[in-house]
C-alpha cells in the first residue's frame, strides 16, 4: 500500500494532468465522514461529495457513487447503471480496487480504469469538497470540472437521506 503523501500525490497529479481547477488542502482534522468532512471546511454537508465504492455481483468488479454527503445511494438504480446487481465492498477489496482506504476515497486516480458515476445532485452547488486520496486530505472543485477530470457521467441514483 502506497504512503499518504503518495494517494495525495496521485489524487493532485490526476487533477493537474487533466488541466482544472481545484483547491487542495491539508486538514488537521479527520474527515472520514461528510459530517466530519462538512465541520472541518465550515460547508453544508451536502457539499461534500462523498465516494462509495460498491462490488458488482455479476463480475466482482468495482463500482464507484460520488455523491452529496445528504444522499444515500439508491441500489436498484445504481445496479441499472452498472448494468447487474451491486452489493457492499468491505475494505481490503476497496483497497485493492481504488488504491485508497475507507475514508480517504477520491473519486479519480484509481490504478485501473474503475466505473464511476457521478450524482447529478451534486451540480447544485458552485463547489463541492472530495477526499483526496486520505481522511485528511481534501480538494474543492466545481461538478463539471470533476466531470471533465475523472470522465465519469452524471447520473441519477441517489435517494436523499431522511432530515
Amino acid at each position: 500500500m502506497s504512503s499518504r503523501a503518495e494517494r495525495i500525490n496521485r489524487v493532485h497529479q490526476a487533477l493537474q494532468q487533466a488541466d482544472v481547477v481545484f483547491e487542495a488542502r491539508q486538514l488537521q482534522d479527520n474527515t472520514a465522514t461528510s459530517l466530519l468532512a462538512a465541520q472541518a471546511l465550515d460547508c453544508r454537508v451536502a457539499q461534500i461529495a462523498k465516494t462509495i465504492v460498491f462490488r458488482c455481483k455479476q463480475d466482482n468488479t468495482a463500482v464507484v457513487a460520488v455523491l452529496c454527503g445528504d444522499d444515500r445511494v439508491d441500489t436498484a438504480k445504481l445496479a441499472t447503471l452498472a448494468g447487474g446487481a451491486v452489493g457492499k465492498a468491505d475494505a481490503d477489496f476497496v483497497k485493492q480496487q481504488c488504491g485508497f482506504e475507507i475514508g480517504g476515497v477520491a473519486p479519480l486516480a484509481y490504478p485501473q480504469p474503475l466505473t464511476v458515476f457521478l450524482e447529478n445532485r451534486l451540480r447544485r452547488f458552485d463547489t463541492i469538497w472530495a477526499a483526496a486520496g486520505s481522511a485528511y486530505a481534501v480538494f474543492g472543485i466545481a461538478p463539471d470540472i470533476l466531470q471533465h477530470a475523472s470522465g465519469a457521467p452524471f447520473a441519477d441514483f441517489s435517494a436523499p437521506c431522511a432530515q
